[in-house]
């Protein structure tokens, strides 16, 4: 008691109060200044050690300057405190000098990195701020071995398929569906930019390493973990990597119940949104539970029913479906499955059903349940605008649904690629923007760059979808195909159009496109052979085909005649009539004229 009554005498716990008042002080700041200029947190972390080791420091000091003072002759011992306070203030200048070091030398690398990045566009480089997978490729060996400098949009993140350490490979499909709902609840953040699932997932079984998959896909952070599943309990690992440093900007471990997924997902959204530095705006729980689930059993067939939808081959469209009307028969409210059955089912109507009219109505009741019990829910308006191209041919409704799909959820590759397509064939001005949007959100993305090509192809561009390549730089390479083909045909290189229709991977477009090329040609009997093919395996599915094909061939009434029968079948090929320089042979004949007025094509 009498050290600590000489200690309080001396004003030592003075020292100490004040000490740890700008301690605490200078790491508020440091952290918000370090966060601010990107440094990285080993900086912090020692000016945490320093001021750590200087409190006994400033304890010992504060005791002995007392000392000292006492002795004085002008009896300044009276004042201790002040010098205490004196002493502290000291201490906190130097902590913050030290911040103020670091935050020089991170701006001194900077002048050192735009200085060699000037060389570097110097020698012909791409512009800093363009990621690897958008810069033109090149053969030189010199160039090739320059990285361009890394400057990715502020908040942006990647989510890398979490691993599976179950210890079984069949429970993969969880740990990557939980990954899945984790990407998707962050792009409802308008301020979060977030590469969709195609470009992160690709990564997958790589070993790629961090800083390499950020410049690839462009992203600041990227966020990564592990799924342990054991029962009905989980163990989610998740930490969130700075791009630039290296370093960890957030990491936590939860174990809990498969009932309280829905709420893990949300806290671990919520937590990846703020170290992101992106201000939330009303509840956190209403954006990231928007449309899911409490029951595990509905979940778990939920995120079978994602994992069959990446595959395209019926069979495993056909379980995609059944997983979904799995999920909605354990939850009736479970708006995600109801949007995800919605899109599953349009996409096997346009591509493999027997009765498409059919499937469609089922997806477009399916997509309406969705919006009733989530309005707010963008992937289930993407949905019911999908349809209401494609199945209902109601373009106008379509353009309100994916128009409100767009305000809800504008950093979703999905809605941008869908909009683009139905902007594509309507002859929208704004189709290119919307792909090329969908591109730079899901840039590793086959499908996304297709969509670019078709773009491109109806808004009359044939020489860049023919070049294979934007005016961002980005290569189309062999995923040309029939659109290269249909755009040599438009313009009369027939050689060529033959040669690329060869190349296209899906067997019915190759078909259709060789078919004109070959009648083009002359060689009819492969012309002929071709259209064989295309009606064996279609029937009069493919009637819109058929049509272009024979108004090519100079065949008017029975381009004619497959025309109205595509209308009565509601042909999802319609949706592009006013745009197909294929059936302009036969544009002023009163039926085609008749079909196009009611389809009531938008302004």
């Amino acid at each position: 008691m009498r050290i600590f009554a000489e200690a309080k005498r001396r004003g030592v716990l003075k020292v100490a109060t004040v000490y740890l008042a700008v301690s605490w002080l200078t790491l508020e700041v440091g952290h918000t200044l370090f966060n601010i200029f990107e440094l990285p947190h080993l900086g912090l972390q020692i000016v945490f050690v320093l001021l750590t080791l200087g409190f006994p420091g400033a304890l010992a000091m504060g005791w002995f300057h007392h000392t000292v003072e006492s002795s004085d002759a002008l009896g300044t011992h009276d004042q201790p405190h002040h010098e205490g306070e004196h002493l502290a203030a000291v201490f906190g200048a130097v902590a913050l000098l030290v911040l103020a070091v670091a935050i020089g030398l991170r701006f001194f690398h900077n002048s050192q990195t735009l200085g060699h990045d000037s060389h570097t566009a110097a020698r012909g480089h791409p512009a800093s701020g363009e990621s690897e997978a958008s810069a033109p490729r090149s053969g030189g060996r010199d160039e090739a071995s320059v990285v361009p400098a890394f400057d990715p949009p502020p908040h942006s993140v990647a989510v890398l398929p979490f691993a599976n350490l179950s210890g079984d490979p069949k429970e993969d499909y969880f740990s990557d569906g939980l990954s899945e709902e984790l990407l998707n609840s962050l792009t409802r953040v308008q301020q979060l930019r977030v590469p969709a699932r195609t470009s992160s997932f690709s990564f997958k079984g790589t070993n790629t390493d961090i800083q390499s998959i950020a410049r690839k896909l462009n992203v600041g952070a990227v966020l990564e973990g592990s799924v342990r599943k054991a029962g009905d309990q989980v163990r989610i690992t998740a930490q969130l990597i700075d791009a630039k440093t290296g370093y960890h900007r957030w990491s936590q471990t939860y174990d809990r119940n498969l009932r309280d997924i829905l709420a893990l997902e949300s806290e671990i959204a919520e937590a990846v949104t703020r170290a992101s530095q992106v201000t939330l705006l009303g509840d956190p729980a209403a954006t990231f539970e928007l449309g899911g689930t409490q029951n595990p059993q509905a979940f778990d067939a939920y995120l079978h029913g994602l994992m069959q939808r990446e595959r395209t081959e019926k069979p495993n469209m056909l379980a995609g479906i059944a997983a979904f009307e799995e999920a909605v028969r354990f939850d009736p409210n479970y708006a995600l499955a109801y949007a995800a059955r919605a899109e599953i089912l349009a996409t096997f109507a346009m591509n493999f059903s027997d009765h498409p009219r059919d499937d469609f109505r089922r997806a477009k009741s399916s997509a309406q349940q969705a919006i009733k019990l989530a309005p707010s829910l963008a992937e289930a308006h993407a949905a019911l605008g999908r349809v209401l191209d494609f199945g209902d041919l109601d373009f106008a409704a379509a353009q309100r649904e994916f128009d409100i799909a767009l305000k809800l959820a504008p950093g979703s590759a999905i809605v941008h690629a869908n909009y683009a397509l139905f902007a594509a064939w309507l002859g929208r001005p704004g189709a290119i923007d919307a792909a090329r949007r969908a591109v730079r959100l899901d840039p590793v993305s086959a499908d996304t760059y297709r969509i670019l090509i078709r773009a491109l192809y109806y808004s009359g561009q044939y020489e860049k979808v023919i070049a294979g390549t934007d005016p961002q730089g980005r290569t189309f390479e062999g995923l040309l195909g029939a659109y290269a083909g249909y755009a040599n045909l438009a313009l009369g290189r027939n050689e060529a159009a033959a040669a690329a229709c060869t190349k296209e991977p899906v067997v019915w477009a190759g078909d259709h496109c060789l078919a004109i090329a070959y009648h083009r040609l002359g060689r009819f009997a492969d012309a002929q052979a071709a259209l064989k093919r295309l009606q064996d395996g279609n029937g009069d599915s493919a009637a819109y085909q058929y049509a272009e094909i024979h108004a090519q061939w100079g065949h008017p009434d029975e381009a004619v005649r497959w025309l109205q029968k595509a209308f009565e079948l509601r042909d999802p090929g319609l949706v592009a009539l006013n745009k197909d320089v294929f059936l302009n042979p036969i544009e002023n004949r009163p039926e085609f004229q008749k079909i196009l007025a009611a389809l009531r094509y938008p302004d």
